[in-house]
């Protein structure tokens, strides 16, 4: 078994994945995993990304329990080896809130992503498009729980965050001023 195998089993799941055949990007992810758990050990970081690999495509096949098995299991490996306040945590914070959020449990969701924007603050600062995508996802998991208030806040920090760097005929920030005027709408006829 050579991690370079492992590799092109992962470019093949990849593939599959883009392709949205989700079976077999799941068997492709799952010889990589299985040849990188011989190489590597169960700890480390390349195992790591492919649990995250194999958990997004659970999550994009609607498999919430699978999904949040896999990023819980990369969870724990980059955090004992990357620590609490990396980016890569950050990240797997993101995905399983979206996983609560897949599961319309919003206040779960909130609760990491909001863990994901305290790290992504101390990393890149306040005025990052990573920050902003943060702020995105809690306004989106307020706006389900109807309060809109909060989505409102959220989103207009996103907004702010996405007009100091964005070109303004960029698709993403055309889609903030929607969620913001949605908001609004929302907000005058409650």
């Amino acid at each position: 078994m050579h991690p370079k195998v492992a590799e092109s089993y992962g470019g093949i799941g990849s593939v599959y994945y883009g392709l949205e055949d989700f079976n077999k990007s799941l068997e492709y992810f799952q010889k990589a995993l299985e040849i990188q758990k011989k190489v590597f050990g169960e700890e480390h970081l390349i195992v790591a990304n492919t649990y995250c690999s194999i958990g997004m495509t659970y999550f994009f096949q609607e498999d919430s329990v699978m999904a949040m098995n896999y990023y819980q299991k990369a969870l724990i490996i980059r955090e004992r080896l990357l620590g609490n306040d990396h980016n890569d945590v950050a990240r797997l914070y993101i995905m399983i809130g979206a996983v609560y959020g897949q599961q319309d449990n919003y206040y779960k969701a909130i609760e990491f992503y909001q863990k994901a924007l305290i790290i992504d603050e101390k990393v890149f600062g306040s005025d990052h498009l990573t920050v902003g995508n943060d702020c995105m996802m809690l306004g989106n998991a307020y706006f389900y729980l109807g309060n809109y208030e909060k989505a409102l806040e959220y989103y207009q920090r996103e907004l702010s965050i996405q007009e100091d760097i964005l070109e303004e005929d960029d698709p993403n920030l055309q889609d903030t001023r929607e969620f913001i005027e949605e908001v609004k709408s929302k907000l005058q006829n409650k």
